[in-house]
């Protein structure tokens, strides 16, 4: 009876472990499926996971940024200052010390593998296990290289168009001018200006 007993509860074990195995195959599936960079690090700061969409926006890896303190994987500086190295301290470092999120990030360059800059936007957020202790991060992120783009060209184009109206608008007395002087001109040859 007793080695039933065991045999059940390996069988029990096994099927409980395959289960979460599954489970954790589709977590992994859906992560990797996503649009957007995800970066998970432990609660010391350190990668834990990225998906292919980080990896590609990092230049790093998943399995040679595992381990890495996260300013070394997703270095931030802020987009106004395209020549500071990095925030005085690393937004999700920040987070993770305080212990607070989430916390949106925007307005950010993320300075890949190479040293290359490209704007992101996302939000921080913390795990924490239901008693409250701090699992880790989580960095949701995206590229927004082309939004920021067809900004500049927005505001260019803007700025063209207040330079016309501006020109428009200070030659209107000139134009008045010629027109009236024109009207006479019209009337006194007798044309019919009506």
């Amino acid at each position: 009876f007793t080695a039933y007993m065991i045999a059940a509860a390996f069988a029990e074990r096994q099927s409980a472990n395959s289960a979460l195995d599954a489970e954790q195959e589709r977590a992994l599936v859906t992560l990797q499926s996503l649009g957007e960079g995800i970066i998970s690090t432990r609660a010391d700061g350190r990668v834990y996971f990225m998906n292919s969409i980080a990896e590609r926006l990092t230049n790093w890896h998943a399995d040679d940024a595992r381990g890495r303190p996260i300013e070394e994987i997703f270095p931030l500086a802020f987009a106004g200052n395209k020549h500071s190295p990095s925030e005085p301290e690393n937004t999700v470092r920040h987070c993770l010390r305080r212990g607070a999120g989430p916390e949106l990030l925007s307005r950010r360059l993320l300075r890949d593998r190479s040293g290359k800059l490209r704007p992101v936007e996302g939000a921080i957020t913390l795990v924490n296990s239901p008693d409250g202790k701090l699992f880790g991060g989580v960095v949701v992120f995206r590229d927004v290289s082309e939004a920021e783009q067809l900004r500049e060209r927005l505001l260019k184009l803007g700025a063209r168009v207040l330079v016309s109206v501006r020109r428009v608008v200070l030659h209107l007395p000139h134009s008045f001018s010629y027109l009236s002087t024109f009207h006479r001109i019209a009337l006194a040859l007798g044309a019919d200006t009506g």
